[in-house]
C-alpha cells in the first residue's frame, strides 16, 4: 500500500516554495523564473540589441574599409586582396542578413 504525499520545498535564499509531486520540479522552475527572471528580460533584450548594435557597425565599417583601399589603390589589386575582398562581401551579407534570421 503506498500513498503518494506532496511535500513542500522551501530555499531559504530566494524564498521559493512550491508543492513537489511527480511533475513539481517544473512547479519550482516555472515560479522560480516569474518571481526573478523576468526582471531581468527587458534589460537582458537592452543589452542584446546594444552588442548586436556593435558588432555590426564594426563590422560594416570595417569590411567597407577593405573594400575601398583595395578598390581605390591600383597597387592594392592583387590576387590575394581580390580573395580578401571576396570574404568581404560575404561578411557584409552575413552580417546584414544573419540577425534577422536569427530572430525565427
Amino acid at each position: 500500500m503506498s500513498t503518494t504525499e506532496n511535500a513542500t520545498v522551501t530555499c531559504s535564499t530566494s524564498g521559493l516554495s512550491a508543492a513537489v509531486d511527480d511533475g513539481g520540479f517544473d512547479a519550482v522552475l516555472a515560479d522560480f523564473r516569474a518571481r526573478h527572471l523576468e526582471k531581468y528580460r527587458q534589460p537582458l533584450t537592452i543589452a542584446l540589441i546594444a552588442g548586436y548594435a556593435v558588432v555590426f557597425l564594426l563590422s560594416l565599417t570595417g569590411n567597407l574599409l577593405v573594400l575601398i583601399v583595395v578598390l581605390s589603390n591600383k597597387a592594392m589589386r592583387t590576387t590575394t586582396n581580390y580573395f580578401l575582398v571576396n570574404l568581404s562581401v560575404a561578411d557584409l551579407l552575413g552580417t546584414s542578413i544573419r540577425p534577422r534570421s536569427a530572430q525565427s
